[in-house]
């Protein structure tokens, strides 16, 4: 009897640790998986910013050049209205006029959303890329617009 209960109680005693070293290896499988799929996360946050921010620049420096383009433009088409007659001058420097200011608005628009973009980078999330990426169609298609109404004038 007094080796049953000695194996009884050597039993429960290898179970028990058998079941506490499995209890400690799992729990650090869970902090190892943790760990994983935050630094996983932290690496495609890390490339998504990367890509959002490439891409911004690639819009700021296209929509730059189109804005310097269409100022060059104006500038032209106020040499042609000055050789206008009258009448036709004075409609197309008022033409010109209202163009000219909504190339500074939007101008003001585009630099205005690049510091917004730089200051929301820091603190960066999906709804960024997707705001970005709303205002850069947006952005174009008044570029668009206004570039149509230049050519409209002559």
């Amino acid at each position: 009897m007094k080796k049953t209960i000695g194996y009884t109680i050597v039993s429960g005693l290898m179970i028990a640790s058998l079941i506490v070293s499995c209890g400690e290896e799992s729990q650090q499988h869970a902090k190892d998986a943790k760990t994983n799929i935050k630094e996983a996360v932290n690496a495609s946050n890390k490339e998504v910013k990367e890509k959002t921010t490439a891409e911004w620049k690639n819009f700021k420096q296209d929509a730059d050049s189109s804005i310097a383009v269409m100022e060059k433009r104006v500038q032209v088409l106020r040499v042609k209205a000055a050789k206008a007659n009258a009448k036709d001058r004075e409609r197309l420097n008022n033409d010109l006029n209202n163009a000219e200011m909504k190339l500074k608005k939007e101008k003001n628009i585009l630099n205005q959303k690049y510091s917004e973009f730089e200051s929301e980078l820091k603190t960066f999330g999906d709804s960024l890329s997707i705001k970005n990426k709303v205002f850069q169609a947006e952005f174009k298609n008044d570029i668009k617009k206004l570039d149509t109404a230049l050519n409209d004038l002559f």
